[in-house]
């Protein structure tokens, strides 16, 4: 806080100091390609590789040997943002951090102490606040209904209500960000209507399952719903779909910044309680 140099100027990339007093750093990054040629199609896949490990406040290493990342990157994705996303999610909270069986692809959790708390399991997962972390099943699962579908875990790595999402972001301030998307090429069946029981747990009427058969030339069948959702997974209300909602500050308001689909549609920002509902700009009487 006196401006002198704790640590000198070494790393690509450092992240903030955790409450237990490591920080992420990152040693190299290196972007590679892969060139896959099919007939006259060639499809060029690029992977960023990151070099990276933790350091206390005394600037040594927690673990002996740095970890290696990898991101895989589509043709319209941000490097910056993807790197910093995965320096975010590999970072320490709330006593754990992500790693990776790169023989797998799956993601879990470590301690500080670089034991593995919760398997690598997850097709994808992001970092743990407030105790809670969301998480993406993998798709080689039985139950058909959860295949690639988010919800939370606990640090012990215990599920928290239903997994039932396309989408969930990190919880703050008790609160969360999900989608439910759907699309369909073929015909198809809807499994039931979607729901809350009494307790508010995501459910699945299933007495009002439906078989949609498509008419030749049909176009293909694709929608999503948007909703805010507590730290059990439960919904608390939608929030539409022309919007995207970041997460919660610190007094408990989010703001909605209208999509691709809301810019279109020329709808404006707005921001909302926890509850959520929507607050209504001051006027002057």
């Amino acid at each position: 806080s006196l401006g002198n140099e704790i640590i000198p100027a070494k790393y690509l990339y450092a992240r903030p100091f955790s409450m237990e007093g490591n920080a992420l750093v990152v040693l190299d990054t290196i972007i590679t390609h892969k060139i896959d040629t099919i007939f006259d199609f060639t499809n060029i896949k690029r992977t960023l590789n990151i070099k990276y490990g933790y350091v206390n406040t005394l600037n040594e290493f927690i673990f002996e040997k740095p970890s290696i990342g990898t991101v895989l990157l589509s043709t319209i994705d941000n490097v910056q943002d993807k790197f910093e996303e995965f320096c975010l999610d590999h970072s320490f909270r709330d006593g754990l951090a992500l790693i990776e069986d790169y023989k797998t692809g799956l993601k879990g959790y470590i301690n500080v102490k670089g034991d593995t708390v919760i398997s690598a399991q997850y097709k994808d997962a992001k970092y743990f606040n407030e105790g809670i972390a969301p998480v993406q099943l993998p798709y080689n699962i039985k139950n058909r209904e959860e295949v690639g579908k988010w919800g939370f875990i606990d640090k012990n790595g215990n599920r928290i209500g239903n997994f039932t999402y396309s989408q969930l972001t990190v919880l703050r301030q008790g609160r969360a960000n999900a989608t439910i998307t759907y699309n369909s090429y073929e015909d198809y069946s809807i499994d039931g209507e979607l729901s809350k029981d009494k307790d508010g747990n995501v459910v699945v009427d299933k007495s009002k399952k439906k078989s949609i058969k498509r008419e030749e030339g049909d176009a293909p069948s694709i929608g999503w719903a948007n909703y805010l959702v507590d730290k059990k997974g439960q919904i608390i209300k939608q929030t539409g779909m022309l919007r995207h909602y970041f997460n919660f500050s610190d007094d408990g308001i989010s703001l909605g910044v209208p999509n691709q689909l809301g810019q279109f549609l020329g709808i404006d920002c707005e921001f909302i309680k926890t509850d959520g509902s929507s607050i209504k700009p001051a006027t002057a009487d």
